[in-house]
């Protein structure tokens, strides 16, 4: 990958995440993750920095995590 593609590629920051967890309506049931809306908004700033950088890397790899 050269400097070029590099720019290219999205990267999700904190205030996107942020905005996407105050949208999240509370009382859903969990996906098949057993993972809460509740539970999602109440991550700490370390569980937080691991989800964005799991995302960025999905980005940049153009691999989804399926489990």
């Amino acid at each position: 990958m050269n400097d070029e593609d590099t720019k290219q590629i999205p990267t999700v920051i904190e205030r996107e995440l942020e905005d996407a967890l105050k949208a999240l309506k509370d009382k859903k049931s969990p996906g098949p993750d057993k993972i809460t809306n509740e539970m999602l908004k109440h991550m700490g700033p370390k569980a937080k920095s691991k989800l964005i950088g799991l995302y960025n890397n999905s980005w940049k790899e153009g691999i989804v995590p399926q489990k």
